[in-house]
């Protein structure tokens, strides 16, 4: 059981990952001065020829044709097909915006009179450097995706972009929307990002403000679904799943009654003897309850299990479920238990400190169906600190860690097995 859990104990530490974690190639990007303004085209420009129909103003026949050339240009990138994954940008077909509505771009008067902020479009290069930001976006969008890995966005279904003044700042997630605020400002000068600023933005959390806020720094290590920890994560998940598969591929290689035996070796190993949270129709006795089903099969039923249970180990369903049920169940050190042996003797002056920083990770993502399936393996720090007699003794410790600790294989075997057992 020992050796068991030496290989699906998944231990992860912010500190630790940067170094196994491949770089990401930066998108090719338009050129962007000191000042956010970009070289635009002609062809860049098109709409500001946009004709306002049925009571439009200028800024509503503009915008309005500048969300149709941002969803033509994702429609080009998905039908470019460069790269596989690329095809999950279809989830934001139709959902990337310049909004012409309160909030974002609108027909300003006082914006009319200069040093007022100003959020209509009403010059050619406004409309130049907003197509130059639909750009960046998309580019953005792709990169994004990309490191997703083929797993879903669970955190925005749509773009839009709005005047950061508007937004309070330069990046705001609202309501599954990510909107990205251009600067806007005296002349009518639009400042746009580059899509590697884009994501430096993501990155670093620029996008949580309000009650969010909180999350930013390391909480957001842990939560970004394209950051360092989630990466590993799924990399260590798609690795244990491919080597499982590759198990139950050879148990159905095997005449029917070495299959059975090799199945019920396979269900004791590889699985949760328990779920966390019992419902009827999943109690929390799950190995056994599985163990008697197979008993019971008969060899073609358990050819048909076998199949199934492999259909379900790989389904991007099961595996993002499990990622997000790690990340979401629980404040990750907040259940450090913390063992502290610090004695001193000093004639003049001793000084110990000792910091515990918890990190709790569950606001920000709901807690996920699958999180009954990951069992928490509580850590232990002992901090030993003898200080002998002397003028002066400094014994700093600090533990700054971010650690997930959980029987992760197994919690993905397990999952995927109750969705492929009959009923």
């Amino acid at each position: 059981m020992a050796s068991l859990l030496a290989r699906t104990l998944l231990p992860l530490t912010v500190l630790g990952l940067a170094a196994v974690t491949p770089a990401c190639a930066a998108p090719a990007e338009e050129e962007v001065g000191e000042d956010g303004a970009a070289a635009f085209t002609e062809a860049d420009a098109v709409c500001f020829g946009a004709k306002p129909a049925n009571g439009e103003s200028l800024t509503e026949a503009r915008a309005a044709c500048l969300t149709q050339q941002a969803n033509r240009l994702l429609e080009a990138r998905i039908a470019k097909a460069e790269d596989p994954r690329d095809k999950s940008l279809e989830a934001y077909r139709g959902k990337l915006r310049v909004p012409a509505e309160t909030g974002c771009f609108t027909e300003d008067v006082m914006g009319k009179i200069p040093g007022f902020h100003r959020y209509d479009i009403d010059t050619k290069r406004d409309v130049g450097e907003l197509a130059v930001q639909i750009k960046a976006m998309v580019e953005f969008l792709t990169t994004f995706q990309r490191d997703l890995d083929g797993y879903p966005n669970n955190f925005f279904k749509s773009v839009d972009i709005c005047p950061s003044t508007q937004l309070g700042g330069n990046l705001s997630l609202v309501a599954g929307t990510l909107r990205i605020g251009v600067g806007t400002g005296f002349g009518g000068r639009v400042s746009i990002h580059t899509g590697s600023a884009l994501r430096n933005m993501w990155s670093e959390g620029e996008h949580l403000s309000g009650p969010l806020e909180a999350l930013r720094g390391i909480r957001w290590a842990v939560l970004d679904p394209v950051g360092v920890v989630r990466s590993v994560m799924r990399n260590v998940l798609r690795n244990l799943v491919q080597r499982f598969k590759g198990r139950l591929s050879a148990a159905e290689a095997k005449p029917a009654s070495a299959m059975r035996e090799e199945l019920v070796r396979i269900v004791r190993e590889e699985t949760l003897e328990r779920t966390g949270e019992a419902t009827e129709a999943a109690p929390t006795e799950i190995r056994q309850r599985v163990l008697d089903k197979i008993a019971k099969m008969s060899d073609a039923q358990l050819a048909k299990f076998v199949k199934s249970w492999q259909v379900e180990a790989g389904a991007a369903e099961n595996m993002n479920g499990v990622e997000d049920g790690a990340t979401s169940l629980h404040d990750v050190a907040a259940h450090r238990n913390v063992e502290i042996n610090a004695p001193q003797n000093a004639e003049w002056l001793n000084f110990q400190n000792y910091k515990q920083i918890s990190v709790d990770v569950q606001i920000f993502l709901p807690r996920s169906s699958f999180s009954r399936y990951v069992q928490v393996v509580r850590p232990t720090t002992t901090v030993n600190a003898a200080q002998g007699p002397a003028k002066v003794n400094i014994q700093l410790n600090d533990v700054i860690d971010v650690k997930l600790n959980v029987v992760y294989g197994q919690a993905a075997q397990t999952a995927s097995l109750e969705r492929a057992l009959p009923q």
